[in-house]
């Protein structure tokens, strides 16, 4: 196979780490049942440019990798945890990625056990690598991506309540839920982990926000379908019961792997009680 230098892209996550919390509504905004729905269109974020080919993966790569390679974030084995910053990244263009990867050659990262499509490698862009020690790793933080087919929803705000209601359902059969309850403000749908009642260790609330998400166009990978598809980070956080173990977001991934509905739909989670990121590709 032959090895290609590229430097991976990244975006800035506007997921919730430990709790969840309402955000503002994004720039498209509209509202339906009591629910406040936004998301904003990223042209130059490093989620379109990733994406502007359909990724193809070497047999080899990791489900976690599929996952934040096809979010425009760099594998943990290309840069460490706790070594990405996510400052100022959702505006990022290839030829500054390329520019930053000749001035700093150790960002330069060799995607060859990830990525094997050239014209994919040429699409990965990104900027503002901080190697310096970072709080604000965006790999540390919840996020579900949806890939949902520009042929079937070829109106964006369709395609974003199609988005939403596809992680909604999978949450809801991973919890084992029958109810929603919308928050307070409207930006958020909350799902109670129903088998907490089964036992004293699960007892947490996923909190789903729906008004600020990031959007952009491109295509879904190839083993998802290589589709034109509309793209969108969808932030996800958690509420705790006082007595809750900590593991949330692993129980949670552990679920999402046999109850998702929507195969086209991923999730990124971290799993805080061993500092490892989880993902459901």
């Amino acid at each position: 196979m032959t090895k290609m230098k590229v430097l991976t892209g990244l975006f800035s996550s506007l997921a919730l780490a430990g709790c969840a919390a309402s955000l503002p509504v994004s720039t498209n905004q509209f509202e339906h049942d009591g629910v406040k729905y936004g998301f904003e269109v990223k042209d130059r974020s490093t989620l379109k440019l990733v994406n502007q080919a359909p990724l193809k993966f070497a047999e080899d790569t990791s489900t976690t990798d599929q996952v934040l390679l096809s979010a425009g974030l760099p594998t943990l084995k290309q840069v460490p945890l706790g070594r990405l910053s996510s400052n100022e990244v959702d505006n990022s263009t290839r030829k500054e990625g390329f520019d930053n990867a000749h001035t700093a050659a150790s960002l330069a990262m060799d995607v060859s056990s990830g990525v094997t499509s050239a014209a994919t490698a040429g699409a990965l862009g990104a900027v503002n690598f901080l190697m310096a020690p970072t709080d604000n790793d965006p790999r540390t933080l919840n996020s579900a991506y949806c890939f949902v087919p520009r042929t079937d929803y070829p109106d964006q705000k369709a395609a974003y309540k199609k988005c939403l209601g596809d992680i909604k359902a999978d949450i809801q059969a991973a919890t084992q839920t029958t109810s929603t309850r919308i928050g307070s403000d409207g930006t958020q749908w909350l799902m109670d982990d129903a088998r907490c009642k089964l036992g004293p260790k699960q007892c947490f609330t996923v909190a789903v926000n729906t008004a600020n998400a990031v959007a952009a166009s491109g295509f879904a990978p190839a083993n998802k379908g290589g589709f034109a598809a509309y793209i969108f980070r969808v932030s996800i956080g958690f509420y705790r019961g006082k007595n809750a173990a900590q593991g949330a977001e692993a129980d949670l991934s552990k679920a999402l792997e046999t109850s998702r509905g929507t195969k086209t739909t991923t999730y990124r989670l971290y799993d805080r009680v061993n500092e490892k990121v989880l993902g459901v590709y």
